[in-house]
């Protein structure tokens, strides 16, 4: 049982027996004040001294009984002056009077006593009704308030902790998307790759790309799936496009929403921002809808430009190892062409033309 169930038990039992103390409360009241009264018809002289008092002073008791607790109180408080009633004796009965008349005036008091209690009673019977159901609305909002302060105490913890966790971490912060395209720049052929997803994931989040380098003059798929011979052809054509027209293509724009139909949402051609070759198509088939906006577009070009800056350094490594590797080979070409002319009794500088 949680504590929220086990206070709303709690109240429900208190409630109850509020209620139960409250009827044996008025039988309490009722038997004191009945006592009081017989104590002075005791105390009088002569037999039935409160039949003949007007009104009856066992008036008080259930009038005030029957509203201060209901018709169930002063019912059981009617019966009780009845019959304390008949305990301290009946009113004489005169000689003109015949039966029935007497019966009637002894039977009087006692029936308006229990009318009074039924009469007086339900009104208040209704009115601790209503108060009941105030209550119960009271404590139903009470509930409420408490289990919204819950919520919003929960809330702000969880508030709270994501603000923390939001100014201490790094990922998706400015300073490390930007150091993510740093990374990529400076990136070699093998880091690429992985630093190129990393990039995505902190400018785009939770996108779905393809990179489709560009290799012998062609588009190949970086080792993806293709769907199938109309992808390769779509995409062929985005990446001609893009060529003549370079810049990010979006569906944000009608006309090129035709264009990328099938292929992906942006779609940028890879170089430098500064100019250069190409190097091939980077495509973006879906973000989170957070990021579907046309801003995005913004993002997508920073990445295709820091990735064409990777492949422009690739390139350069390549061609200045490639150089080393000729200038290597040339080297160990001139000792053995040496070798060659001494072995025909010829030194450096004593090379003669034939007459």
């Amino acid at each position: 049982m949680t504590p929220l169930q086990l206070q709303e038990s709690l109240k429900a039992g208190a409630d109850v027996s509020m209620r139960q103390l409250a009827g044996l409360r008025g039988k309490y009241e009722a038997c004191f004040l009945f006592l009081l009264l017989m104590i002075v018809e005791w105390v009088i002289p002569g037999p039935a001294s409160l039949a003949q008092i007007t009104p009856h002073p066992f008036w008080l008791p259930v009038v005030l009984l029957s509203v201060q607790y209901g018709s169930g109180t002063g019912l059981i408080v009617a019966a009780l002056a009845t019959g304390l009633s008949w305990v301290a004796g009946w009113p004489v009965q005169s000689a003109q009077e015949d039966f029935y008349t007497y019966s009637l005036r002894v039977w009087r008091e006692p029936v308006l006593w229990i009318s009074a209690a039924i009469v007086i009673g339900g009104l208040r019977n209704r009115q601790i009704q209503e108060r009941f159901a105030l209550e119960e609305r009271l404590h139903l909002t009470e509930r409420q308030r408490d289990t919204i302060a819950d919520f919003s105490r929960e809330l702000q913890e969880d508030i709270t902790v994501h603000e923390r966790r939001a100014a201490t971490v790094r990922a998706g912060s400015v300073e490390a998307a930007l150091e993510a395209l740093q990374r990529l720049r400076a990136a070699n052929e093998a880091e690429m790759m992985p630093l190129l997803r990393e990039a995505v994931r902190e400018w785009l989040g939770d996108a779905r790309w393809r990179l489709h380098p560009l290799q012998g003059g062609e588009l190949c798929h970086a080792d993806q799936p293709v769907p199938d011979v109309v992808f390769l052809v779509r995409t062929a054509l985005v990446y001609a496009v893009a060529t003549q027209r370079p810049r990010v293509f979006s569906v944000f724009d009608e006309q090129e929403a035709g264009l990328l139909d099938g292929v992906g949402i942006f779609a940028c051609p890879v170089r430098p921002i500064e100019g250069g070759p190409y190097h091939g198509l980077f495509v973006v088939e879906t973000v989170s809808p957070e990021r579907l906006v046309p801003a995005t577009a913004g993002a997508v070009q920073v990445i295709a430009s820091a990735l064409g800056q990777a492949f422009d350094r690739a390139n350069r490594n390549a061609e200045a190892a490639q150089n080393v590797r000729f200038s290597a080979r040339a080297d160990a070409r001139e000792p053995a062409e040496l070798n060659s002319l001494h072995g025909h009794g010829a030194t450096v500088g004593d090379v003669s033309c034939p007459r």
